[in-house]
């Protein structure tokens, strides 16, 4: 086990919304941060030390920013543009992997490389209906979909793989949908903000599930890996899974609503959204339906079991505050 006073920490994404909450809180117990930023103008406390320079850039030299380093936290990622999704994830990884094995041999060093990454890595349900229990946990088959999750599962593997000359160490977290304050457009928020205009509706049989974590947890497990030698080649998945109709009763509890009862047939799914929308109009507000019935589950034993992580903003508790935004 390090102390985080003792290591010199890198860090990308610093400027997103995960990062700027590691930041805040490793500034708290170190003070050799640097941090890798495209801004010239950031705001961060003095004796954090900015590096300006872009992953996605090929002639960026990761050298200045890896100096003298023991801990990367890879926060960087883009969730919004999909044209940018393979540079960011992919290319920009490997450029990054390939500076940390020059500073590697040029120090003697190993780098110990903690990876933020996503559940989304694991794909969506495939072979039955996703209204069926699924269980994913670290050693489930990587079956990404979108781009989003072909790009992040691809960046995990190429992590993976520049490790075995045991030039660098690794550890891979997987969270699900982070939240927190004055985080924008995340579906948490729609939910919200659908049951407090009173459109919100249930589809098919109860047993739904939910898949946030707050990002301050999210925050304490990238410390945990940070600083943890029993870590190392391996990944853990962080998810505070709740069951639909408790995280719905609690906003509405929050709000001082009356329970949501509206529950309309499963087989809603299957019909194309544009005659939804027509059919229903503006009386209800139609969010991406599968959110309403999937029951994948992403279980945080492991890493409850290996490092004795606990929640400390478990859902449906987290919400209070983002409810009374």
């Amino acid at each position: 086990m390090n102390d985080l006073g003792n290591l010199n920490i890198c860090i990308t994404g610093a400027n997103g919304f995960i990062g700027k909450a590691l930041v805040k809180e490793i500034g708290r117990r170190a003070r050799s941060i640097k941090v890798l930023t495209r801004k010239h103008k950031v705001d961060f406390p003095d004796y954090i030390k900015v590096v300006v320079g872009d992953l996605l850039d090929e002639d960026f030299s990761p050298a200045d920013f890896l100096s003298n380093c023991h801990v990367l936290i890879h926060c960087a990622g883009e969730k919004n543009k999909e044209e940018l999704m393979h540079a960011t994830h992919v290319d920009g990884t490997a450029r990054l992997v390939n500076g940390v094995l020059v500073e590697a041999q040029r120090t003697g060093r190993v780098i110990h490389w903690v990876q933020l990454s996503s559940c989304g890595a694991y794909g969506p349900p495939v072979g039955g209906s996703i209204t069926t229990d699924r269980f994913v946990d670290e050693n489930s088959p990587l079956r990404p979909a979108s781009i989003y999750e072909k790009t992040k599962a691809a960046s995990d593997l190429l992590l993976i793989n520049a490790c075995q000359n045991e030039a660098m160490s690794w550890t891979i977290l997987r969270p699900s949908n982070v939240i927190g304050e004055g985080i924008q457009g995340c579906p948490i928020m729609r939910l919200i903000n659908t049951i407090r205009t009173g459109r919100f509706f249930f589809l098919g049989k109860p047993g739904a599930v939910t898949t946030y974590v707050h990002v301050a947890d999210v925050v304490r497990a990238l410390l945990l890996l940070a600083i943890d030698d029993r870590v190392k080649s391996q990944i853990y998945n962080i998810s505070s899974d709740c069951n639909l109709e408790v995280l719905v009763a609690k906003i509405a509890q929050i709000l001082r609503l009356p329970n949501p009862r509206i529950r309309l047939p499963a087989a809603l799914i299957r019909m194309p959204l544009g005659l939804i929308g027509w059919f229903f109009k503006r009386w209800l507000y139609i969010p991406k339906l599968n959110a309403l019935v999937i029951r994948t589950h992403y279980p945080s034993v492991k890493i409850q079991n290996d490092l004795g992580f606990e929640f400390t903003l478990p859902f449906p508790d987290a919400l209070e505050r983002m409810v009374m935004r």
